[in-house]
Formats: structure tokens, C-alpha cells, sequence
């Protein structure tokens, strides 16, 4: 059984299509990256799927589970977290705080999940005073995701995680996502625009175009100039 199927799923904005029957699977301790042109639908698919975008068409299931119908937390409660871009958080509230305002939201509430956040990201533990308005790009976005794996996730939505970040930080950001997935077997489902990164660190791919999945497969059994000759379509 997958852990996460969007089959046929189909979004507007208004009257303007967005997405055309897109379809898409994320195994069980996999790591698919989704890749594409800009403006072809990658951070719709990834909002409908959380819940944040209203689908007229096909269906998400979660574990076996219709889950179209369901909000975003109860999404979340599930066992799905998103990292939008834009890395959202409480920037009034210091590092250390806006950790714990996810923890104490989770039904677990283990004070352990923000150490093992934070040892994926050390270069937070020296700042966790700081109020998250003052971070760099980087430093908000490994918030971000720390902020998501509080919840103990089964499968973590990332947009574009390294995009705007000065490259220093993308290569931590680049460790620690290859260190979720093979450590502890989180699956994650991430829209990446470094192509060679993105198929040296996932396991399967898929490329979209105008709303669709145009290709898929295993990353190991394709050449990255194929690629990036669909992606140029």
C-alpha cells in the first residue's frame, strides 16, 4: 500500500485551471523529487495535498485513507507536514518558542522531538533566544523544518527548501533532508530546482508540465539530461 496517492487531482484558481488530472505516489520511506519549470503547478499540487487548496476533481488518500475531504490539521494529525516556501513561523517569538508552540499543539507533546529537530540543524542551538524575525533565510528555513518535524511526520511536503539561500547553508539543509529520510525512514516529497542535487539524493522523480506529471520513475534509472531536456519543454 502507498503512504500517499494523489490520483486524477484537478485545481483552479478562480476560473483558471491549474492542475489536469496530476497524479502522483510517494512509498513508504521514499524520497520523490518533483521538478518542473516555474508556474507549471508544483507548489499547487503540494497545497492541495495538505489541504490548503480546494481540489474539483480526483482524490487524496493517506495510508489507505480518503483524505480529500479533510482539513489541514487534521491532515497534519495524520501524519503529513508541509514546509511552504516563504518559511513561514511566528517571527515575534524567539527560535526556542516557536518550536515549542508546534510541540505543544502535537498530541504527543515529547520534549525529545525538539532535540532531535535541532540536531539535524546545530546551527540553530546557539541562536535559540533570537527572535525569528532577525534570522537569515537560512536560518528560517531550517526553523521551518524543524518546526515541521516536531510533529512527528510520516511524510513531509518540502517547496523548494533551498531556493534563495546562500550556498553554505543549502548544503546543511541538503544533509539534513538526505539525514531524515535514511536515518529514520521519513518519506518526503520535495520540489527541488537543483536538478543534480535533486537526483542524487531522491530515489524516484517526476516532472510536471502545464498541471501533469508528464514522466516518472526511479531516479537511478535515468540520465540527468533527460531530464532536463523535459523540464525545457
Amino acid at each position: 500500500m502507498s503512504l500517499l496517492e494523489i490520483k486524477d487531482v484537478e485545481v483552479a484558481y478562480g476560473r483558471t485551471q491549474v492542475l489536469f488530472g496530476s497524479t502522483l505516489t510517494v512509498e513508504p520511506d521514499s524520497l520523490v523529487v518533483l521538478l518542473g519549470r516555474n508556474g507549471v503547478g508544483k507548489s499547487t499540487l503540494m497545497k492541495s495535498t495538505m489541504g490548503l487548496m480546494k481540489t474539483f476533481g480526483g482524490t487524496v488518500h493517506f495510508e489507505g485513507e480518503d483524505i480529500t475531504s479533510l482539513s489541514p490539521s487534521q491532515r497534519v494529525k495524520r501524519g503529513i507536514a508541509y514546509v511552504p516556501q516563504g518559511r513561514e513561523g511566528f517571527p515575534q517569538l524567539t527560535v526556542m518558542e516557536n518550536l515549542k508552540v508546534v510541540l505543544e499543539a502535537t498530541a504527543h507533546r515529547d520534549k525529545n522531538a525538539i532535540d532531535e529537530a535541532l540536531d539535524l540543524f546545530p546551527r540553530l542551538k546557539p541562536i535559540l533566544d533570537r527572535d525569528a524575525g532577525f534570522l537569515s533565510g537560512g536560518q528560517k528555513q531550517q526553523l521551518a523544518i524543524a518546526r515541521a518535524l516536531i510533529t512527528r511526520p510520516k511524510v513531509i511536503l518540502l517547496d523548494e527548501p533551498t531556493e534563495g539561500i546562500q550556498p553554505s547553508i543549502i548544503l546543511e539543509i541538503e544533509d539534513a533532508i538526505a539525514a531524515m529520510n535514511k536515518a529514520s525512514g521519513l518519506a518526503i516529497l520535495l520540489v527541488e530546482q537543483h536538478l543534480e542535487f535533486a537526483l542524487s539524493i531522491g530515489d524516484h522523480y517526476a516532472v510536471m508540465e502545464h498541471g501533469e506529471i508528464i514522466a516518472s520513475g526511479k531516479t537511478a534509472e535515468v540520465e540527468e539530461q533527460t531530464v532536463r531536456e523535459l523540464i525545457a519543454v
